[in-house]
């Protein structure tokens, strides 16, 4: 039925690692979603399914048991609604009457439940959606709670794969049907050398091997930006090469389909995901990562620490995002036990350990909480012990306050940021003083 895909010809070990994630909610009769940010290979994947279904069989449907995919791309309704969701459904069931085009609301739902019992009873029907945040969006409880009713009480064995870019939200009671969610991330190193093959005879490209291999090192494995930065190097035929990965990023970050990718990419997250990602890399510190970050593929886990997945993507947040951005503040820790004093800017970490232990409580007392004006007698205050406050004088509190920006000023300028005119600690003239977080500006008195 689905013949006609180009993923047809595909192999029936791709995506293995995706399709053994999707098989497992199948397995135990329910259904499954798919996740994929753009460009990623969802919608590949979930054409390579209905076009291999001896990929299920084994696993899904009994033995001897059919499989009919009824395989809807949201994209393609016209208008997105539950009804030509239904009609294009219906039309998938009865190829040979055309699609119908007058059938409305709960008419067309009837419909497709009178031509779903019609179906040969041996026949496992799986209803595969893609694009599905599209109808999330338009159906509301109704349109889901109707889904689960085909299940329930038209043909029992139905399941449904569900593929969107983000996780959709509450189905009603269509969620009790689903367990886990299944994510398309970058291709894996096993992906690879079938892919490269498939594009380079489209392509008809001849590439170096080690040429290729910076092409799959650089992208990430992201299918789209792998898929156009072939491309890219069949543009480039008779041409020079860039002579190393750095120089291959920047020509390849100049590629306007790549770029438009890794826009996409960019807009698929959440306000929340891109401010995390605006002050890369993160302060090291225990923080609490928006999970999409890690579970769609953008962050991965290493030795060193977590790394965006593609260098090219990137030096694309780099140059288009991070330059328009604001500079992340100073992240401060403090060691009290050690009076260890750890600052980190961009990425970068410098540590120091203040002698005195008065200046070490000035310098406690100024980040609690960070960017608070204190007055001069409150800090006496909180620094000397009660009796002795009444004796100290604005002259002793001036001298520790010297000694800390000594300290903090010639460290962010040493270490973190050489251009840093300002100081750490900030007169507010008639009031008193207060830390300053942001150290790529010029902050002194105000």
């Amino acid at each position: 039925m689905y013949g006609h895909y180009k993923e047809a010809a595909l192999p029936l070990t791709y995506r293995r690692r995706e399709v053994t994630c999707l098989l497992k909610p199948l397995a135990m009769q329910r259904s499954a979603r798919l996740a994929g940010l753009s460009g990623m290979g969802k919608s590949n994947l979930l054409r390579f399914l209905v076009s291999h279904p001896q990929v299920l069989q084994p696993t899904v449907a009994r033995p001897g048991q059919p499989i009919l995919f009824l395989h809807i791309d949201c994209n393609r309704l016209d208008p997105v609604s539950p009804a030509s969701f239904y009609r294009e459904a219906l039309f998938l069931l009865r190829p040979e009457g055309g699609r119908p085009a007058a059938i409305e609301g709960e008419s067309a739902f009837r419909c497709l439940a009178q031509a779903l019992r019609q179906v040969a009873e041996p026949i496992l029907p799986i209803l595969v959606i893609d694009r599905a945040e599209q109808l999330y969006e338009m159906g509301g409880p109704a349109f889901f709670n109707q889904l689960r009713n085909l299940r329930d009480e038209v043909r029992q064995e139905m399941r449904f794969i569900l593929g969107s870019q983000r996780p959709l939200g509450d189905l009603f009671e269509l969620e009790k049907m689903f367990s886990h969610i299944c994510w398309v991330g970058p291709l894996t190193p096993a992906d690879w050398p079938e892919f490269l093959a498939r594009h380079t005879a489209r392509l008809k490209l001849t590439v170096a091997e080690g040429v290729a291999q910076q092409v799959w090192q650089v992208s990430g494995g992201h299918a789209g930006i792998l898929k156009n930065g072939l491309e890219w190097l069949n543009l480039q035929q008779g041409q020079p090469l860039p002579a190393g990965q750095a120089e291959l990023i920047e020509a390849l970050v100049t590629y306007r389909p790549i770029q438009n990718y890794c826009r996409r990419l960019w807009e698929n997250l959440t306000p929340t995901e891109q401010a995390f990602l605006t002050h890369w890399p993160p302060p090291p510190v225990d923080t609490a990562w928006p999970e999409l970050l890690t579970a769609s593929g953008l962050v991965v886990a290493g030795p060193e620490g977590p790394h965006l997945f593609s260098p090219l993507w990137g030096r694309y947040l780099q140059t288009h995002i991070w330059a328009q951005a604001p500079p992340p503040p100073l992240h401060l820790q403090l060691e009290p036990d050690r009076r260890r004093v750890s600052l980190t800017w961009r990425g970068r970490t410098a540590t120091t350990t203040i002698s005195r232990g008065l200046v070490f409580e000035l310098l406690r007392v100024l980040a609690n909480p960070p960017g608070q004006v204190w007055r001069k007698d409150d800090l006496i205050n909180a620094i000397y012990p009660d009796e002795k406050a009444p004796e100290v004088m604005e002259d002793a509190l001036f001298q520790l306050v010297t000694a800390l920006r000594r300290v903090l000023d010639g460290l962010v300028k040493k270490k973190l940021n050489p251009d840093f005119r300002g100081s750490c600690v900030q007169n507010v003239r008639g009031v008193g003083y207060r830390l300053v977080f942001d150290v790529a500006g010029d902050e002194g008195e105000v």
